[in-house]
Protein backbone atom coordinates (compact mmCIF):
# COMPACT_ATOMS: atom_id res chain seq x y z
CA UNK A 1 0.00 0.00 0.00
CA UNK A 2 2.81 2.41 0.84
CA UNK A 3 4.25 2.02 -2.66
CA UNK A 4 0.95 3.01 -4.26
CA UNK A 5 0.55 5.99 -1.94
CA UNK A 6 4.09 7.06 -2.62
CA UNK A 7 3.88 6.99 -6.43
CA UNK A 8 0.74 9.13 -6.45
CA UNK A 9 -1.30 7.03 -8.86
CA UNK A 10 -4.74 7.28 -7.28
CA UNK A 11 -6.37 4.59 -9.43
CA UNK A 12 -3.75 2.05 -8.32
CA UNK A 13 -4.25 3.03 -4.68
CA UNK A 14 -8.04 2.73 -5.00
CA UNK A 15 -7.65 -0.73 -6.56
CA UNK A 16 -5.39 -1.91 -3.75
CA UNK A 17 -7.64 -0.53 -1.01
CA UNK A 18 -10.68 -2.28 -2.51
CA UNK A 19 -8.88 -5.60 -2.69
CA UNK A 20 -7.40 -5.25 0.79
CA UNK A 21 -10.93 -4.77 2.15
CA UNK A 22 -12.09 -7.97 0.43
CA UNK A 23 -9.23 -9.97 1.93
CA UNK A 24 -9.84 -8.48 5.39
CA UNK A 25 -13.55 -9.31 5.20
CA UNK A 26 -13.37 -12.85 3.79
CA UNK A 27 -9.74 -13.97 4.22
CA UNK A 28 -9.57 -14.74 0.50
CA UNK A 29 -10.89 -13.62 -2.87
CA UNK A 30 -14.44 -14.99 -3.15
CA UNK A 31 -14.58 -14.33 -6.90
CA UNK A 32 -11.93 -17.03 -7.32
CA UNK A 33 -13.97 -19.74 -5.57
CA UNK A 34 -15.57 -21.23 -8.67
CA UNK A 35 -12.38 -21.51 -10.69
CA UNK A 36 -10.55 -23.01 -7.69
CA UNK A 37 -13.38 -25.45 -6.95
CA UNK A 38 -14.11 -23.91 -3.56
CA UNK A 39 -17.51 -23.67 -1.96
CA UNK A 40 -18.55 -20.08 -1.24
CA UNK A 41 -19.62 -19.29 2.28
CA UNK A 42 -22.96 -17.67 3.04
CA UNK A 43 -21.13 -14.44 3.91
CA UNK A 44 -19.28 -14.51 0.59
CA UNK A 45 -22.49 -15.06 -1.35
CA UNK A 46 -24.20 -12.15 0.40
CA UNK A 47 -21.14 -9.90 0.54
CA UNK A 48 -20.20 -10.15 -3.12
CA UNK A 49 -23.61 -10.06 -4.71
CA UNK A 50 -23.09 -13.60 -6.01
Amino acid sequence: MQLYQKNGIQSNLDFEVKHQQIIEKFGRYPHRNKILGRQSTTAENHGTGA
